[in-house]
């Protein structure tokens, strides 16, 4: 479910800013990936914690790591694309699975061309309004 909402939020940003840098090809093809990579590697790897009589269970460390990894991570590759640091979190919190980081590769490549779609519509849809608006101008101002 965490996955699908990750990938909700990028449809999401794709849909209301197509142009914006987050959402961009290279964004989101690198962050997908490193999402994939630092959950699945936080969720195998972190061990539970003992300090001063309490245990930190490895989920809610493991989670923690991923998370703030991940976000560090698309800082200094500038694959930023922050719906992709949710898909980190799933990896830590669902079953184990290395297919788990290729469905993130699909998905984003997914969200590309629904990308590449919602680009060339809102264009389009800008192009016909722009159209219609110099029409009505035409229009009024023969009227007048």
């Amino acid at each position: 479910g965490i996955i699908f909402a990750s990938f909700g939020s990028s449809a999401f940003m794709i849909y209301t800013n197509p142009n914006a840098r987050e959402v961009s090809t290279r964004n989101i093809l690198g962050a997908y990936p490193l999402a994939g990579f630092f959950g699945y590697a936080a969720a195998t790897s972190v061990p539970s914690l003992h300090i001063a009589g309490f245990v930190i269970e490895s989920v809610m460390l493991a989670a923690a790591v991923a998370v703030g990894v991940t976000a560090l991570a698309m800082l200094v590759t500038e694959f930023v694309h922050p719906p992709a640091n949710g898909a980190a979190l799933a990896l830590v919190v669902s079953p184990h699975d290395v297919g788990a980081v290729f469905f993130l590769i699909g998905g984003g490549i997914t969200l590309l061309i629904l990308s590449k779609i919602l680009r060339l519509i809102i264009k389009e849809e800008r192009e016909l309004e722009c159209a219609v608006r110099d029409t009505f101008q035409l229009v009024k101002n023969k009227v007048e």
